[in-house]
C-alpha cells in the first residue's frame, strides 16, 4: 500500500505519471479551491471542493488515468465520454490514455464544471422529506407531547 498519490505514480509508467500529473494541475488551475485526499486501499486521489464536495477521484493505472466523477450518472455528458453506465449506479468515468491525440486537460476541467454545478445545484435545493425523516419526526413530537 503506498503511502499517498506521488507515492503511487512512482510505481507506474512514465507516461501515466506524466500525464497523471498534468490532469492533477490542471483541476488545481482550474478550482483553486479544492482540495485532495489520498485514498490508499483505492489507490485514488479524491478531488473535493470545499462547497460541493467530492466531485471525482483520479486514478493513475497501469495504461491510463481514469478519473471516476462522484455523481456521473447524473451529468450531461456533451462530449459522449462518459463511461460505465453497464455496471455503476452513480459514478461514471473518464478514461485518459496517454497516447491520445486530444489533450485530456480541457476535458477533465469541462466535466469537474459540470460536476461542481450538479453539486451545488442540488445543494442549494431544499432537501424532500423522505420516508424516514417524516417517521422521525412524528416520533420526536410524540415525545414532546
Amino acid at each position: 500500500m503506498f503511502a499517498d498519490f506521488d507515492e503511487l505514480l512512482v510505481h507506474r509508467p512514465p507516461a501515466v505519471v506524466e500525464l497523471a500529473q498534468r490532469l492533477r494541475v490542471a483541476a488545481h488551475e482550474a478550482m483553486p479551491d479544492l482540495t485532495e485526499r489520498f485514498y490508499p486501499h483505492w489507490e485514488g486521489l479524491g478531488l473535493k471542493h470545499p462547497a460541493g464536495g467530492l466531485l471525482g477521484t483520479l486514478f493513475a493505472r497501469d495504461g491510463d488515468v481514469v478519473v471516476y466523477l462522484e455523481r456521473g450518472a447524473s451529468l450531461p455528458d456533451p462530449h459522449g465520454l462518459l463511461t460505465g453506465a453497464e455496471r455503476l449506479r452513480q459514478t461514471r468515468t473518464l478514461v485518459f490514455e496517454p497516447s491520445a491525440s486530444a489533450p485530456a486537460e480541457p476535458i477533465l476541467v469541462e466535466y469537474l464544471d459540470l460536476a461542481l454545478e450538479h453539486a451545488l445545484g442540488r445543494a442549494g435545493r431544499p432537501r424532500a422529506a423522505g420516508r424516514r425523516a417524516g417517521r422521525r419526526g412524528d416520533l420526536v413530537g410524540r415525545l414532546d407531547e
